[in-house]
């Protein structure tokens, strides 16, 4: 049996029962480990339609690795993706393929670890599956030291590195790509393997991530091969998307099909226009569409809430909509759900594998559709209908690209159907629009970072300086934890110490609980100037009080905020007294500089305002609401 055989074959078991024979995946496999047995020199273009399956295919290598313990192509493998969201999603997915591939490996092995800014107390850039997002893979790359990543350099030059729907990363200014570009130059020169994969890459982004090297492109045509189901009507509606147009669409595939659709799919450009149509939903408790009262479960996914919430979620959508033979009704306590209505922003457009019989979608560029249609009629034998709205405000995409999409989408009439659904001609669309997007220079503060990637950086060296000023977007954010109110931690209280060796913390009182509610009167009163209140301990009472390590706890809490407009939004303030207001500061405290305490923690002190990125505050859980997330519009 060739070495290709044998990669696909642990892709078999690693998927056990539920594998599906697709020719055109087996292809890429093989021509993915042709490519590595070659000495991966050029970067790999991995060009297939959405829900083909290619983060597999991303995986096959290291699966097969792992299965073997050898180590011939890479030390590591780092699978990088667009949004926070689609991190923890491939992580427990890459989880569930281990156990099965190695049912009796011992505990902590492999290491399949997570790192984005959403992952508090990272510590090192290591693992033998790395998942991360694009800036905390460029932040990796750029710098030795700091407080996430201690020694990324050595594990990315000894990696092989797959780029997930790189064009997700997209910003108006076009310097994501411009930065990726020269990081991909150094990478490529190094003989770092580079595994670019894509439904749906514009060819004007190609040329910029690639400008300088050669890349082997895969591109096939799936022709007749039934891996999906078919999207049998689109449709284009002006005048927005409010509840209106929900109603009339959902009236639009009735007539259609004849019946109601059991799984409904809403997705906004943007979390306001979420949470305003949201609202007007969720007043309508038992909202009747017929005489008979059809009824919807309402789910609510976006980015600004807590990442156990959003997980939850994504667990609960996916039992409801994951699989056409799952029964979709829903006993609540007054009343059984005939279909669910997911509201969602961006972060549904890759990763998740569910599907909708009816898509509403505010218009995007068209990449971003074809992503979304990719939730759309996803399994054999199901039927979907997708409605297009206009939409008055394209933030967060470039307004070029969106008038330029919903112009194409008009002009393909009675055919856009058809065109939407066929990869070929979907492909020639996007490169059209693209080429009409003409992107704005650099500005000139920013050149310097850009320059100094390129003249100085390799993947074994790097300037701590210039890395903290690095901004790989052009916007900020920072980690907000916002407790649940019902949440206990365990606590210490700690003096400032200094000694021959240095400063230190050492343990005056603990351990102890408290309430969440409680924390900021203990900051504040109990408190002594030379103390610091230490966190090393977070969980819940559910009858019993279970606690979970502080890093653990305090991802799972956070929510990530965007900074670079107007500063810090005044809702994640905690507010005492009637007038006073503070913030509390989460960092992370090094082991060795704490005495009397062996585990890990996160120290607790006030600050008056933000005083840099990649920091982690606590924010007060009253302006917080499951569904709704962060009420950064609440004074």
């Amino acid at each position: 049996m060739s070495v290709e055989d044998e990669v696909i074959e642990i892709c078999r078991q690693a998927i056990g029962k539920g594998y599906e024979r697709r020719p055109l995946q087996e292809e890429a496999i093989k021509r993915i480990i042709k490519w590595l047995e070659n000495g991966a020199e050029k970067p790999f273009i991995l060009r297939l339609p959405t829900g083909y399956g290619k983060t597999l295919i991303g995986l096959a290598p290291a699966l097969y690795q792992l299965a073997n313990n050898d180590w011939r192509y890479f030390r590591s493998l780092v699978y990088v993706l667009p949004m926070r969201a689609l991190c923890s999603q491939v992580v427990n997915s890459t989880r569930q393929l281990v156990r099965k591939l190695l049912p009796s490996n011992q505990a902590g092995y492999p290491l399949i670890k997570e790192f984005h800014g959403g992952v508090a107390f990272s510590g090192r850039f290591a693992g033998d599956i790395i998942v991360a997002t694009y800036d905390t893979f460029v932040y990796a790359y750029s710098r030795k030291l700091g407080a996430m990543l201690d020694y990324p350099a050595g594990t990315l030059a000894t990696s092989m590195i797959v780029l997930d729907e790189a064009q997700m990363i997209q910003d108006e200014k076009f310097y994501s790509y411009s930065l990726l570009e020269k990081v991909l130059d150094a990478f490529v020169k190094s003989g770092v393997p580079i595994l670019l994969m894509t439904a749906t890459l514009p060819e004007k982004i190609k040329q910029t991530i690639f400008r300088k090297v050669d890349v082997e492109d895969f591109r096939h045509d799936i022709g007749e091969e039934k891996f999906r189901g078919s999207i049998r009507e689109i449709q284009l509606k002006k005048g927005g998307l409010d509840i209106g147009t929900i109603r009339e669409s959902i009236e639009r595939y009735r007539e259609y099909f004849g019946r109601y659709p059991r799984r409904v799919f809403i997705v906004f450009n943007s979390v306001e226009r979420l949470r305003n149509v949201w609202r007007d939903l969720h007043c309508r408790a038992g909202w009747e569409f017929n005489p008979s009262g059809h009824r919807y479960k309402l789910v609510c996914l976006h980015a600004m809430q807590k990442n156990i919430e959003r997980r939850s979620k994504v667990d609960e959508i996916t039992k409801l909509c994951g699989s056409p033979e799952r029964n979709m009704d829903y006993q609540c306590s007054d009343a059984i759900f005939e279909g669910v209505i997911l509201l969602s922003t961006q972060v549904i457009e890759a990763g998740l594998d569910i599907s909708s019989d009816l898509l509403i979608t505010e218009c995007a560029p068209l990449d971003s559709i074809v992503q979304r249609m990719g939730r759309c009629a996803r399994f054999k034998k199901e039927e979907g209908f997708v409605v297009i709205t206009d939409v008055r405000d394209a933030r967060p995409y470039p307004s070029a690209l969106v008038n330029a999409s919903w112009a194409a989408f008009e002009e393909c009439g009675q055919e856009i159907t058809v065109k939407l659904q066929d990869y070929q001609k979907v492909s020639e669309l996007i490169d059209d629009i693209y080429n009409k997007w003409e992107p704005k220079e650099i500005e000139p503060d920013l050149l310097c970072y850009v320059s100094y990637l390129e003249r100085s950086l390799g993947p074994l060296n790097g300037d701590l300086e210039t890395a903290r000023s690095l901004r790989f977007r052009l916007d900020d954010y920072i980690e907000v934890v916002v407790p649940d109110p019902n949440s206990k931690l365990e606590c210490h209280i700690a003096e400032e110490d200094q000694d021959a060796d240095g400063w230190k913390l050492r343990i005056r009182k603990g351990p102890f609980l408290i309430d969440t509610s409680r924390l900021v009167n203990v900051v504040i009163h109990e408190l002594q100037e030379n103390q610091y209140l230490l966190l090393t301990g977070g969980g819940y009472e559910n009858g019993s009080t279970t606690l979970k390590d502080i890093d653990e706890w305090v991802s799972e809490n956070s929510v990530s905020v965007d900074i670079s407009i107007g500063g810090l939004p005044d809702p994640i303030v905690w507010k005492f007294d009637e007038d006073k207001k503070l913030l509390l500061m989460l960092a992370e405290v090094p082991e060795r500089k704490i005495e009397g305490l062996s585990k890990p923690a996160a120290l607790v002190r006030m600050v008056k305002g933000v005083t840099g990125m990649c920091k982690t505050y606590l924010g007060n859980p009253s302006f917080y609401e499951k569904d709704i997330g962060l009420l950064l519009n609440k004074r």
